[in-house]
């Protein structure tokens, strides 16, 4: 009885899962179409050159109190999974550290691992924080 289930509902499994890996090979690919071009976004991971079409800007130093360099993979905790605001973002890395934002945004992804709550392209991306505080 139960192979006679498994065997019906089979079309339907096997139409799910190609829709899925037909979504995510379109996804993809519009990624790789936009990825390190004028018109889409730049990835130095994939092309040092990609660094030449970085945002700058110039902050008098004594209005700088403290600064951050994050990894995308760092940022999920606010743009991606929406877990914290930018601001309470900045206090756990200011109180508490990089390993402490780190520490949250492997957590969030384990309690994830299929991108069912949160959809991506990677399970975990590389996390990577530096902060100071300037005297």
């Amino acid at each position: 009885m139960l192979g006679h289930v498994a065997r019906a509902q089979q079309p339907l499994v096997s139409g799910a899962i190609r829709g899925i890996f037909t979504a995510g090979s379109a996804v993809q690919a519009r990624q790789r179409r936009h990825r390190n071009h004028p018109d889409g976004f730049w990835v130095a991971s994939t092309d040092p050159a990609a660094a030449q079409h970085a945002l700058v800007d110039t902050v008098a130093r004594e209005s700088l109190h403290r600064a951050a360099v994050l990894s995308d993979g760092a940022t999920r905790m606010v743009d991606r999974f929406g877990l914290l605001d930018w601001a309470s973002f900045l206090a756990v890395l200011a109180d508490q550290g990089p390993d402490a934002i780190i520490q949250q945004v492997r957590a969030a992804e384990h309690s994830d691992p299929d991108g069912q709550r949160w959809p991506r392209g990677k399970r975990h991306d590389d996390a990577s924080a530096a902060f100071c505080h300037l005297t």
